[in-house]
């Protein structure tokens, strides 16, 4: 809570865009968040699995402060990457998805000091990611075909009550005629799928 502060400029939209807690890693957060009402996003660290428990653990925390929620509408965030096939799915995105699970311990491993004069390849070369390309594409990313994003993200819906789904199309470094690519077949033939 902030006594004093003006917003510049003004939101336009009314009431204000929602604002939302990252969850991630920790039930703290998650009772951060319940403490404050404010609803979570649980981004792409976590596992589909252990990412998709913050949300009824969220309306434990609040039953707790004797308040109920749907949480089933909050943002739930993954990688995702559509091609034509599943071998594209998995080989175009993979450089920059790597990157991207390198960067997460790296970020981990500053710890307090400012990053300026490191060297990130170095510390990759040395250190690595947490997770493997293959851990990636079981368990944190959608990648796949129309047909297989699609049944992803039902899986999600019908397993997990997650309706309000956020799709990351650009982890790493990818190419923007990839991304692009990406995003078109998500919108002309995964989206259908999902109605």
């Amino acid at each position: 809570h902030l006594d004093d502060v003006t917003l510049v400029p003004q939101p336009l939209q009314k009431p204000h865009p929602p604002i939302y807690m990252a969850a991630y890693q920790s039930a703290v957060n998650v009772e951060a968040a319940a403490d404050r009402r404010l609803p979570i996003l649980v981004g792409v660290i976590l596992d589909h699995e252990d990412a998709a428990k913050w949300y009824p653990q969220y309306d434990e925390y609040a039953a707790a402060r004797g308040f109920t929620v749907d949480s089933s509408e909050w943002p739930f965030q993954r990688a995702v990457f559509v091609a034509e096939t599943e071998r594209e799915a998995q080989e175009i995105p993979r450089e920059g998805t790597m990157w991207m699970w390198s960067m997460i311990p790296y970020l981990r491993s500053i710890d307090g000091r400012s990053d300026v004069h490191e060297d990130f390849n170095e510390w990759r070369r040395t250190n690595g990611a947490e997770v493997t390309y293959e851990q990636s594409l079981e368990k944190k990313a959608i990648f796949g075909t129309p047909d297989t994003v699609a049944a992803k993200i039902k899986w999600l819906r019908d397993t997990h009550n997650i309706h309000h789904f956020i799709g990351d199309f650009s982890a790493g470094a990818l190419d923007q005629s990839k991304v692009l690519r990406s995003m078109e077949l998500f919108a002309e033939k995964v989206m259908p799928q999902l109605k």
